[in-house]
């Protein structure tokens, strides 16, 4: 399988784990990362994510996490596996540490970093600024706090469902759910 070899050659982290499926995880000390690899469709993406924040995935928050994919589709590494090493090496340093993914939860759109994307939708930038600051509470950076909200501040309204919502007010919301799943005080 294409995943195994790529964990026997290093390319891959020490510890990953591939599945059946095409599938392969691994953790640090901070982040997680899910790869999946589609060869129907020529597809892969591969989830970064907060492991001190877990809590919320299980509990159907969908996690603190950015979805990572090629910003170009290039479906003839199924064909070539060798063509998904220079992405797939990019996409599992795509987040260096939880600071870092607060950095990266705070652009209101797509990030892009060499041929990878955190691929981020407006709509769900609330949720992101949310789950930023619980990151930045949880560092205990207030420089990092006070970043991310003055980017709530500046947060536009976003259209979702054809309903206006106030990014402030979404970002409230969000904040009082995953609060009370990972038991941190913070407020906005």
């Amino acid at each position: 399988m294409i995943l195994d070899g790529f964990v026997a050659r290093k390319i891959l982290p020490p510890g990953t784990q591939v599945d059946a499926a095409g599938s392969a995880t691994w953790q640090g000390v901070e982040l997680y990362c899910e790869l999946s690899l589609d060869p129907r469709s020529g597809g892969w993406d591969c989830w970064t994510g907060d492991l001190r924040f877990r809590a919320l995935e299980a509990a159907g928050y969908g996690g603190v996490k950015v979805k990572i994919r090629p910003v170009e589709s290039r479906a003839g590494w199924r064909a070539d596996p060798e063509l998904l090493v220079p992405e797939l090496k990019q996409a599992v340093s795509f987040a260096r540490d939880r600071e870092d993914l607060c950095e990266i939860l705070m652009h209101p759109e797509s990030l892009v970093r060499g041929s990878v994307e955190a691929w981020q939708m407006i709509a769900n930038y609330p949720a992101r600024l949310a789950q930023a600051l619980l990151i930045a509470r949880d560092l205990g950076r207030d420089d990092l706090d006070e970043k991310v909200r003055a980017a709530v501040g500046e947060a536009p309204a976003t259209n979702v469902y054809g309903k206006q919502v106030v990014a402030v007010e979404s970002v409230r919301r969000w904040l009082a759910e995953y609060t009370r799943v990972v038991g941190l005080e913070v407020s906005i």
